[in-house]
């Protein structure tokens, strides 16, 4: 069973994603496949906050939360 079987998804601020969703459209091509090919579910509001937060690209900000989640353990 892979990581994606295994888990479906994590919210880290506990927010309306469905709020963000336009601004997805917003992120580069190559940073939008690269969160599809994340083994993780990842909170698109979670991620779009993160990177206004903190100023790191998306791709910065999407290693991040996979480590955060692989210590966290995949259940």
């Amino acid at each position: 069973m892979s990581d994606r079987d295994k888990f479906q998804g994590v919210c880290f601020e506990n927010v309306n994603g469905a709020l963000y969703m336009d601004m997805y459209d917003l992120l580069s091509l190559a940073v939008r496949r690269r969160l599809q090919r994340s083994p993780f579910n990842i909170c698109t509001a979670c991620f779009l906050l993160e990177i206004k937060l903190t100023g790191n690209n998306g791709f910065e900000v999407i290693k991040d939360f996979e480590e955060r989640i692989r210590c966290e353990g995949v259940e």
